[in-house]
C-alpha cells in the first residue's frame, strides 16, 4: 500500500497519447497531493470495457480501471460489485501467503479498487457499506481503497475505526493503515488506534502506532504515558 503524499503545489501532468497516461496522470496527481483529474463524462461504461476491468490481463485492467473512472459517478453500481467479486475471489489466496512471511503482504492490486480511489469522495459512501460485508477479504479491500482516497475519505473514519475490533487480524491491519492515510482528520478513531498497539498480531500493532504517527499532534496528546 501507498504512504500518504505530501500535499505540494505542482504542475499538472503533460497531455499525452500513450495508452497509460490516465495512469500515470493520477498517480502524479497522488504523488503531489491533488485531487483526482477525473470529471466523469457522465456514461455508464460499456459491457466491454468492464469485461476488461474484470478479466483482462493485467495491463488491460490497469487500463480500463482509469477508463471507467473517467465515467464518474455512472460507473459506481459496476464498480462496487466488480470490487466485491475481485476482492472476495483473491482473499483466500492472499492469506495462504501469510504463514510464511511473517510481515505478511499488501492486497494485490484490485483494478476496481484503483478506479474508485480515483473517483474519490463519490466513491466513499459505498465503501463505507463495504466496510460491513460479510466477507473478510472485502472488507479489506474496502479499507484499502479508502485509504488510497487520504483526507477524501474523512467520512469513512466512524467505519473504519469500527473494524479495529474485526475478528479477522488483516481486516484490522488494513483498517489502521487507512486511518493513518486520513490523516489528521481521522482523530476520532484514537481510541480504537491506541487499543490495536497491545492487539495480538504484530502487523496490527505496527500499522495502529504508524498510524498514530501520521495523526500527529492529536495522537500526542491521547496517547497514554
Amino acid at each position: 500500500s501507498r504512504t500518504a503524499p505530501r500535499r505540494s503545489p505542482g504542475l499538472s501532468w503533460p497531455a499525452g497519447e500513450g495508452e497509460l497516461e490516465g495512469i500515470h496522470a493520477e498517480v502524479w496527481n497522488w504523488l503531489r497531493g491533488a485531487p483526482p483529474s477525473a470529471v466523469g463524462s457522465g456514461r455508464v461504461p460499456s459491457a466491454e470495457l468492464l469485461d476488461q476491468l474484470r478479466e483482462g490481463e493485467q495491463l488491460e485492467r490497469l487500463r480500463a480501471a482509469y477508463q471507467v473512472a473517467a465515467c464518474g459517478e455512472a460507473a459506481l453500481p459496476a464498480l462496487v460489485q466488480a470490487l466485491e467479486v475481485e476482492a472476495a475471489a483473491g482473499a483466500e489466496h492472499l492469506w495462504d501467503k501469510m504463514p510464511g512471511n511473517p510481515r505478511g503482504s499488501n492486497p494485490p492490486a484490485c483494478a476496481a479498487g484503483l478506479a474508485l480511489a480515483v473517483l474519490g469522495r463519490p466513491a466513499v459512501a459505498p465503501l463505507t457499506g463495504l466496510l460491513e460485508h460479510g466477507h473478510w477479504g472485502v472488507r479489506t479491500m474496502a479499507a484499502d481503497t479508502l485509504g488510497n482516497m487520504g483526507a477524501a475519505a474523512q467520512e469513512a473514519v466512524p467505519g473504519l475505526a469500527r473494524l479495529l475490533a474485526d475478528e479477522h487480524a488483516r481486516v484490522r491491519r488494513h483498517a489502521a493503515e487507512a486511518l493513518g492515510r486520513v490523516g489528521a482528520t481521522a482523530a476520532p478513531a484514537l481510541p480504537a488506534l491506541i487499543g490495536c498497539i497491545r492487539d495480538p498480531d504484530v502487523r496490527v500493532r505496527h500499522n495502529a502506532c504508524l498510524a498514530l504517527a501520521k495523526i500527529g499532534q492529536p495522537a500526542a496528546a491521547a496517547i497514554p504515558l
